[in-house]
């Protein structure tokens, strides 16, 4: 079967979010007399946030059954697919029923084999493991199952400190996939390191549900059409002294736009993130506007 463009990137993300938190906590890194997430706080809970569902966008393409999503814009196409990059090799090939996904197998990343150079001019290097099960093995079907053991992607700027960090995952990503939509639950604990400041823990379990535009369907081995995304569920940061328990959802689901050939591809809709932030209540509001555009990242008291 076809294998996946590996179109995802968390880069320009990163360098935003940084350069944001810079800017800001160089003014203010305080929490005001009313309590909330400070500048630098919003913006780094933002790209997490942001990385996380943009990555789901690439889970639930049937492809992503074979090989681990990767990251868009910053990359080659063809980067970690076994078939046309072999960095390495999944443990076992067997596919009993014949759909393309693995009855039961893993792949293990090393470096310096599974490094690249990214479009930046920096790298990317991807370690730990992925296990793919069928979870019908004798029976053809859309369905599949990934456990993640420390599965990191590691990236450097290319000479711009801001795009330098890692990300790391481990736990369990089921995902099922038909012609008229997909849904995905993830259970993932997340290590996050920043430019700026100490790496974060983020325990993230949502559930996602991607529905193709009108007149498109999900056909496997064809790019994913444009769509929407919705997601629902919980996010738990720590940080040191920092701990926020957040209840994620879309009030306006994310608009998913295959055409735009930019490294942020949604096009609109609104993310919310809504919990107690030092002190004060409320949520970030993460809002996309445009091709290629990065969306915003605003904190509302409630």
């Amino acid at each position: 079967m076809s294998r996946p463009s590996f179109r995802r990137s968390p880069l320009a993300r990163a360098a935003t979010a940084a350069l944001l938190a810079t800017l800001v906590a160089a003014c203010d890194d305080s929490t005001g007399p009313d309590g909330g997430p400070t500048a630098v706080q919003s913006a780094q809970v933002g790209a997490v946030l942001q990385d996380e569902v943009e990555t789901d966008v690439g889970a639930v393409m049937i492809e992503a059954a074979v090989t681990p999503v990767f990251v868009k814009g910053d990359v080659g196409a063809d980067l970690f697919a076994n078939a046309v990059s072999p960095c390495t090799a999944p443990s076992n090939t067997t596919d009993t029923d014949g759909d393309g996904i693995y009855d039961d197998a893993t792949i293990t990343y090393t470096a310096p084999a599974c490094t690249r150079t990214n479009r930046r001019g920096g790298t990317v290097t991807l370690t730990g493991a992925l296990r793919i099960q069928d979870p019908t093995p004798n029976a053809a079907g859309l369905a599949f199952n990934h456990t993640l053991t420390d599965l990191t992607f590691s990236f450097t700027g290319g000479g711009v400190a801001a795009r330098t960090y890692t990300v790391s995952r481990t736990g369990t990503r089921n995902v099922a996939v038909s012609g008229s939509g997909a849904s995905l639950a993830s259970d993932l604990t997340i290590t996050r390191t920043f430019n700026a400041g100490d790496p974060a823990t983020v325990v993230k379990s949502w559930d996602v549900t991607y529905t193709p535009a009108v007149g498109s369907s999900i056909v496997v081995g064809q790019p994913l059409p444009s769509g929407t995304l919705s997601a629902t569920g919980s996010v738990q940061w720590t940080r040191g002294s920092e701990a926020f328990s957040l209840t994620v959802t879309t009030p306006t689901p994310l608009v998913h736009d295959a055409t735009c050939d930019a490294a942020q591809r949604f096009t609109a809709g609104e993310l919310r993130a809504q919990g107690t932030f030092n002190g004060k209540n409320g949520y970030l509001r993460i809002r996309w506007n445009g091709c290629g555009v990065e969306p915003s990242v605003v904190f509302i008291a409630i």
